[in-house]
């Protein structure tokens, strides 16, 4: 005889969906070497140099300043990241 066991569904409870939180800034100690591992360039504005260019997959060597980051191509509304190297 086979003995048959009943499962019944257990509808789970829904939680609301969590704030994420992200943060656009960041200071290191430097100098800084930033590596593109991105599918676009990556424009970075500031420091003593002016402009950088890093291409994909080639790093990029920062001294003390603040850069702007900007990813070539995106919407400029949420592609703008703020790197401090101390």
């Amino acid at each position: 005889m086979c003995r048959q066991e009943r499962v019944e569904a257990v509808e789970l409870a829904r939680e609301p969906p969590a704030i994420i939180r992200v943060d656009t800034t960041l200071a290191v100690k430097g100098p800084a070497v930033l590596t593109n591992l991105d599918e676009a360039t990556l424009d970075i504005v500031g420091g003593k140099s002016g402009m950088h260019v890093a291409k994909i997959g080639k790093p990029v060597t920062l001294a003390r300043g603040t850069y702007k980051i900007v990813m070539v191509g995106q919407a400029s509304d949420d592609n703008v990241l703020t790197l401090v190297v101390r």
